[in-house]
C-alpha cells in the first residue's frame, strides 16, 4: 500500500519511532499499537500504512476524544475535526478491516476497556498539559504486555517532559529533541 500521510494536514515528524515499533512487533502472532492523540489522522495513516506492508498481524486502535485544544480550533469546528479524520483513515477500514478502529472517547476512558497486558505499544501524543500526559501514562501503563512499549511525542513541551520524567525518571529515551519523541520499554521500567 502506498502512504498517503504526505497528503494530510497534521503534524507529524516521528515516523522512525513508528517504523522502530512495527519493526519489533512479532509476525507470528497477534499484537495491537495504539496511537493516543490522532487529529486529523496524518500520523495513523502513516502507522497503518506500514502496519499493511508489513504482514504482521497488527491491530491498529487510535483514540482522539476530538475534543480538541482551544489553541487549535479556530479552523476547525469539533464535528468536522472527528469527519475529516474519519474521511482520512477510510482507506485503513478498508485495508485493515477489523484491525483498524478509531475511538471517539476520552484516552483514560478509552484504556479501560483493555485488558491488563493486553497491549504491545501505546503511542501518547494528545494534550500537552501535565496532567493530562500524566494520566494518559497512568492509564495505559498497566495495559502494556511486559516487553511492550510506550513513547510519544512533544518531549520538548514542558507539561509532557515533566510528566514523563515523573513517571519514568532514567528509563526513558529521548530520540532527540529536533524529532521530540520520547520512549520506554516496560521491561526497563518500573
Amino acid at each position: 500500500m502506498n502512504h498517503f500521510s504526505e497528503g494530510l494536514d497534521g503534524w507529524f515528524d516521528f515516523h522512525g519511532a513508528y517504523d522502530r515499533i512495527v519493526a519489533r512487533l512479532p509476525a507470528d502472532r497477534p499484537s495491537t499499537v495504539v496511537e493516543v492523540g490522532v487529529w486529523l489522522g496524518c500520523s495513523a495513516a502513516y502507522l497503518g500504512v506500514e502496519v499493511v506492508n508489513s504482514a504482521k498481524p497488527i491491530t491498529v486502535v487510535a483514540v482522539d476524544s476530538f475534543n480538541g485544544s482551544p489553541d487549535l480550533l479556530t479552523e476547525l469546528a469539533l464535528p468536522t475535526l472527528e469527519a475529516a479524520c474519519r474521511a482520512n483513515l477510510a482507506p485503513l477500514v478498508e485495508a485493515l478491516g477489523g484491525r483498524f478502529r478509531l475511538l471517539a472517547v476520552d484516552s483514560v476512558d478509552a484504556a479501560a476497556t483493555f485488558d491488563d497486558g493486553a497491549v504491545d505499544a501505546v503511542w501518547i501524543d494528545a494534550s500537552h498539559e501535565y496532567e493530562d500526559v500524566r494520566d494518559d501514562i497512568a492509564a495505559w501503563w498497566p495495559k502494556l504486555r511486559a516487553d511492550g512499549v510506550m513513547a510519544g511525542h512533544d518531549i520538548g513541551e514542558a507539561g509532557v517532559r515533566r510528566a514523563v520524567e515523573d513517571r519514568f525518571g532514567a528509563a526513558v529515551v529521548v530520540a532527540s529533541f529536533d524529532s521530540g519523541w520520547w520512549w520506554v520499554e516496560k521491561a526497563e521500567a518500573a
